[in-house]
Parts: structure tokens; C-alpha cells; sequence
């Protein structure tokens, strides 16, 4: 329903299409309850283009309005019509069918029933004007001091973990990644220095190589720095 712009043109398109007022509403409901019935009425035969004309924009009007509802949309309309209170002639007239009981109708006419229809819509786009600006109220960020806006603080990118922060620290693996991470150097650069082939490297990083070991000593060589690294 939130639309002001469509129900202020819906108004306008009602006001200005029965300026001889020349559509009505009848509608009539027993007085012990039940639906009611509602029904166009024509004051000419020249009417017959604004009846067509007032059922496309009411169907309009529901259908933006309602637009789950199950029942008619001229049904629904015609609905919200009497809700506003609106009747020209109230009258409670009796029906007395043969061999049956007496029964009791409420009855009502809306002459104008185009330009209450504008009336409504217009009532329409003002609740939804009002919905519309607390709504952009809430959603403008809040304002420090004066006319400058506050500025969203943006939460601080946390850092991703380092290679060397997965490991247990006193570890060859963690030494081994805090060595390349400090020197700006690579594995494979450590392993050249230290004259071991790539499955040697591996193994030692795997904890397979005891600190005895001529490979782990040339490793441990390299990352003391008593070997150099390109």
C-alpha cells in the first residue's frame, strides 16, 4: 500500500472522471447480519462509460491495495466505500414474504460515489506520505554536531592468520615459516641453501629426521644463518 505517488494519481484520475456525478452506490444488508449487496447505478445512459471507466480504477485501487484478497475487487472497494461512513439516504425497510417471517434490511445510497472514491485514495497517499517519511527518517545515519553527517565507522579488516600462527610454537615447522616469513625468503630457497632435496625437506618439516642427521643439521644451518640463503 506504501505508494503515495500512485494513490494521489489514482485521486485525480476518480475526481476528474464523474464531474456530473452521475454514478451512485447502492448497497443494502439484512439487520441480523449477512453480507452485503452492493450495485452501480447509472443516473442516464451517457453513465455507462464512467461505470466501466470507475470499475478498471477501482480494481486498480485494490489490487494495490489489497492485493491477497480473495474476494471481488469490486466487492472489496465498493466495502471500503461504505466504511467511510458515507450514506446519503439510510433508510431500514421491512420484506414480508409469503408464509415466512418478516425481515429487516439496512439500506444506503452514495451519490457521488467517483469523488468519495477520490476522497479515499487521497486518504490513502497521505497515510502512505506519513509511512514514508518516518520510514526515511529512521534510516538516515545519525548526524554529529551540526549539518555534517556522522560517518560510519568501518570495523578494521581483521588480519589474516599467518602461516607461522597455525603451528605450535618450538616446532620446526613454525621456526621454518617465521624464518621465510621474516626474511621475505622462500622454502624452496632455504632448502637450496641447505643442500637437501625436496623429500629430505619434507621429512624433516614431518619431524621423520632426528636432529642428529646430516640433513637436519644443514637445515638447521640454514636457518641460523651460519648458511646463506640467495
Amino acid at each position: 500500500m506504501l505508494d503515495s505517488d500512485f494513490w494521489a494519481g489514482l485521486a485525480e484520475e476518480f475526481r476528474k472522471l464523474d464531474p456530473h456525478s452521475c454514478l451512485s452506490l447502492d448497497w443494502k444488508t439484512p439487520i441480523d447480519g449477512g453480507s452485503y449487496n452492493f450495485q452501480l447505478v447509472q443516473q442516464g445512459g451517457f453513465c455507462r462509460s464512467v461505470e466501466v471507466q470507475f470499475k478498471v480504477l477501482a480494481t486498480r485501487a485494490v489490487l494495490k491495495l489489497q492485493p491477497n484478497e480473495p474476494s471481488p475487487p469490486l466487492t472489496v472497494w465498493y466495502a471500503n466505500l461504505k466504511g467511510t461512513g458515507v450514506n446519503d439516504t439510510p433508510l431500514l425497510w421491512h420484506q414480508t414474504p409469503d408464509n415466512g417471517p418478516i425481515r429487516q434490511w439496512v439500506t444506503g445510497h452514495i451519490y457521488r460515489v467517483c469523488a468519495l472514491s477520490a476522497d479515499l485514495c487521497s486518504d490513502f497517499s497521505r497515510q502512505a506520505l506519513e509511512a514514508e517519511h518516518k520510514s526515511e527518517i529512521e534510516n538516515k545515519p545519525a548526524r554529529v554536531g551540526g549539518n555534517n553527517p556522522a560517518q560510519p565507522i568501518s570495523p578494521k579488516p581483521s588480519q589474516p592468520a599467518q602461516p607461522r600462527d597455525i603451528f605450535p610454537p618450538d616446532t620446526r615447522e613454525r621456526r621454518l615459516q617465521e624464518f621465510i616469513d621474516t626474511r621475505g625468503t622462500t622454502i624452496a630457497a632455504v632448502r637450496r641453501a641447505a643442500r637437501v632435496a625436496k623429500a629430505n625437506m619434507q621429512q624433516w618439516r614431518r619431524g621423520e629426521l632426528s636432529d642428529s642427521s646430516v640433513m637436519s643439521e644443514r637445515i638447521e644451518d640454514a636457518l641460523s644463518g651460519k648458511t646463506l640463503i640467495d
